[in-house]
């Protein structure tokens, strides 16, 4: 979009331009994967697909405080 805006010196059309590209956005990909995805699949890399039925509350919701900390934490003296 800021490359279309300054391309044409007019902020006029910002706003519809912006909506089109984000709507256009938004269709492609609820009909198909992105275009880098295409390109890992066509070129055979492999990659880990994300995981759509964990989002990040029901990841955290399970973490404890013990599993991220020590039992006996290092403390530091403040100076002065």
């Amino acid at each position: 979009v800021v490359i279309i805006i300054e391309c044409t010196d007019n902020i006029t059309y910002s706003i519809p331009i912006m909506l089109t590209i984000m709507t256009a956005k938004l269709v492609g990909d609820t009909f198909n994967k992105g275009l880098y995805d295409l390109h890992l699949e066509l070129q055979g890399i492999p990659y880990l697909e994300e995981d759509e039925d964990l989002d990040f509350q029901s990841r955290t919701s399970r973490l404890k405080t013990t599993s991220v900390m020590s039992t006996h934490p290092v403390v530091f003296s403040e100076l002065e």
